[in-house]
């Protein structure tokens, strides 16, 4: 991981409002009780605040808890993740950066989620996984589209040139190289203009490519004298940063032409700076190209005390590198410990969870069943009732039929007789009469009267007679008998009506008697008229009956007499309509239209 300290600071300074860019807060700022209550540009400025372990539980505490927002808690997760990238845990650093990405939603702003994808590429590059490394840095790129955005997109073809070069895709590590050095210098971001050229140069210098490594050091003294000195991370502030790239990279350039005395009055200063400050890191970058200096110039006693020197620090650095992954080690093991835990508390709630969808399951069963067992009664005891009401109705229907024809059979056979005994001896009596008896004579006509009223009667009870033959014959029969002593023609027309159709006893004999009625009143009433024509029609759910005369009806009100109001009624309790009165054409009409069920 050579450089990767200095790669990593680059990626800090191309954040804006970043440490060195705001005043710093008190250290405990984060841990007061207050904090979810200030302002989220309070929280957002004490979250980017330069990790440090004292700070570290207080940022995880907070970052853990969902009444913050979700970029508050997103910075925090990355500030801890940052942390962990300066103590060299990479795989820490990747566990925070992937709490910070699974905090955010795809409605989140898109710089902050590309800020994120940044991380995660540079945590999963640090960690070899190049191939995720890739994705997210092309993510990054992606999610940083924009010109307002372009230190975003700066920061991602930074990872994208880190995964080139590990995987040596030169001509993509430069290209990715030169964009990010476009960008910083476009916003004249100087101190990430200066890291940015120097990885350029180094680049170029590993490629041999000597006139690109020196145009970039050119271009590096001009942005290092723009750069404002504020602190970049403690006790490291921009001017040290810029002037120990330029140093660096101007020190290997001088070697790599050929002027090993010249990278020598470069580098030794630097050194000696980089001792007194106590920065062992800086001293082992300047110390490599120093002693192949001193070796080209056979120089080889000072060159042996710095390979001594380099070697001592490089144990002392071997030593805490390995005591930092020993302590990564740790967390990772009691990472996956807690995480085992976790699929086995997972496993057994799922194994709850499955039991308690069987009982579910089977209490559905049994639920289901019960309500069919209690629907399968409930129809059985309506089918019961149905089959009891029916039989009732049948019963009853029986019973009135029965009834109906005992009584036709008990007046046509008892008070018939007698009406027809009562006739006869009044036809005998007047034939024994010498001279004309008017009273004879009305013995006579009324009991033939009640002899063919009696006739009317038995046929309306007579159960064998509901049907629309009965009824026609019936109603031509007494129009035959009352026109033909009156010498009027009568006529019985019919519509719609199939033979032997049945009809209700109470529709059949209601109609009638108004036939019977309307008939008798044309026959009585219509003066001089010569035919009386009944219509008796059936239309789609209605029965129409038409009596019509061409007499002249006597001169008073249509509803005046028992007979027009006693078919009225009949009309009413059919719940039809009953219309009388002369026509148009002259004579005189009754219909009746009665509505069928």
């Amino acid at each position: 991981m050579k450089n990767a300290l200095l790669i990593w600071l680059f990626l800090a300074c191309l954040l804006p409002g970043r440490p060195g860019a705001a005043q710093p807060a008190p250290p405990d700022s984060l841990a007061h009780p207050d904090f979810g209550r200030w302002p989220r540009r309070t929280q957002l400025r004490l979250a980017d605040q330069w990790p440090t372990a004292a700070r570290l539980p207080v940022a995880e505490r907070l970052a853990s808890r969902p009444a913050l927002p979700t970029k508050v808690r997103a910075h925090l997760w990355m500030t801890v993740g940052r942390y962990y990238f300066y103590q060299e845990q990479p795989s820490r650093a990747l566990s925070s950066m992937l709490r910070a990405q699974q905090v955010l939603n795809p409605a989140a702003d898109s710089a902050l989620r590309s800020e994120v994808a940044a991380e995660l590429s540079y945590a999963y590059t640090m960690t070899n996984q190049l191939d995720p490394a890739r994705r997210w840095g092309e993510a990054a790129a992606r999610l940083a589209g924009g010109s307002a955005r372009l230190f975003q997109q700066a920061r991602a073809y930074d990872m994208l040139a880190m995964v080139a070069g590990k995987t040596h895709d030169l001509r993509r590590q430069r290209q990715y190289l030169e964009q990010v050095v476009r960008i910083c210098r476009q916003q004249r971001a100087w101190l990430s203009l200066v890291i940015g050229l120097h990885n350029l140069a180094e680049f170029a210098l590993a490629q041999h490519d000597l006139p690109l490594a020196r145009a970039c050091l050119d271009s590096m003294r001009p942005a290092a004298v723009r750069q404002h000195p504020v602190p970049v991370y403690p006790s490291v502030s921009a001017t040290d940063l810029t002037q120990v790239c330029i140093n660096l990279t101007a020190g290997r350039l001088q070697l790599a032409e050929g002027r090993p005395a010249a990278a020598l009055r470069i580098l030794q200063p630097s050194i000696a700076d980089a001792r007194r400050v106590g920065n062992k890191r800086v001293e082992c970058d300047f110390l490599t190209p120093a002693i192949t200096a001193l070796s080209q110039l056979g120089r080889y006693r000072e060159a042996l005390a710095y390979q001594q020197r380099f070697t001592k620090l490089s144990s002392l650095a071997f030593d805490e590198n390995a005591r930092r992954q020993a302590q990564e080690l740790d967390a990772v093991y009691a990472t996956r410990q807690r995480e085992q835990q976790l699929a086995r508390q997972r496993q057994h709630i799922q194994q709850l969870q499955a039991r308690t969808q069987a009982r579910e399951a089977t209490l559905r069963q049994r639920t289901l069943l019960l309500g069919a067992v209690l629907l399968g009664a409930v129809l059985l005891l309506v089918a019961v009732v149905v089959w009891l009401r029916a039989r009732h109705l049948l019963a009853t229907a029986t019973a009135t039929l029965n009834m109906r024809q005992r009584l036709a059979a008990d007046l046509h056979d008892e008070v018939g007789t007698l009406l027809t005994r009562v006739s006869l001896q009044a036809e005998l009596l007047g034939a024994e009469q010498p001279a004309h008896s008017p009273a004879v004579e009305r013995l006579l006509t009324n009991s033939r009267t009640a002899a063919r009223t009696m006739r009317d009667v038995v046929w309306g009870l007579d159960p064998q007679a509901d049907n629309t033959t009965s009824l026609l014959d019936r109603m031509r029969d007494f129009l035959q008998q009352s026109t033909a002593p009156t010498g009027l023609e009568a006529e019985l027309l019919t519509e719609g009506w199939p033979d032997d159709e049945v009809l209700p006893q109470l529709l059949r004999q209601q109609v009638y008697l108004v036939f019977r009625e309307a008939v008798t009143n044309a026959v009585k009433h219509a003066r001089g008229a010569s035919y009386v024509r009944a219509r008796l029609r059936r239309e789609p759910g209605q029965l129409q009956l038409t009596i019509d005369d061409d007499g002249q009806p006597a001169v008073r009100p249509a509803t005046d007499g028992l007979g027009l109001r006693s078919i009225l009624r009949r009309a009413e309790s059919l719940g039809g309509r009953l219309t009388a009165g002369p026509r148009p054409e002259g004579g005189f009409r009754v219909q009746l239209e009665v509505p069928l069920g």
